[in-house]
């Protein structure tokens, strides 16, 4: 009897810590955003994107995709949203001669 009600007071425990674990989101303030740059006229801008990119706070990583012509770029960023916001961002890659989704900033 005391084996069963320990047993169960185990897996009683060893349940609600697995619970917290697996359901605590830490990451609360992170924001996923796809910005769109065409009409792009150098043949190889990773640096000076990823420069810009990083140049502001709250970014936690970023992908850089571009097009077989070479005239769009796509960049998938991750974001504290309490840091920096999307519009920001934009802002300082169409500070820089960029075109962001059709429209000069």
């Amino acid at each position: 009897m005391k084996k069963f009600i320990l047993l169960r007071l185990f897996l009683f425990i060893m349940s609600a810590f697995l619970l917290t674990t697996c359901f605590n989101n830490t990451n609360n303030n992170i924001s996923i955003a796809t910005i769109t740059l065409i009409d792009i006229q150098c043949e190889n801008c990773y640096e000076e994107i990823s420069s810009i990119i990083r140049g502001n706070r709250g970014i936690h990583d970023f992908e850089i995709f571009q097009s077989k012509d070479q005239s769009t770029i796509l960049i998938n960023i991750r974001y504290n949203y309490k840091n920096v916001d999307i519009n920001t961002i934009k802002l300082s890659l169409a500070n820089s001669g960029f075109v962001i989704d059709g429209t000069k900033q």
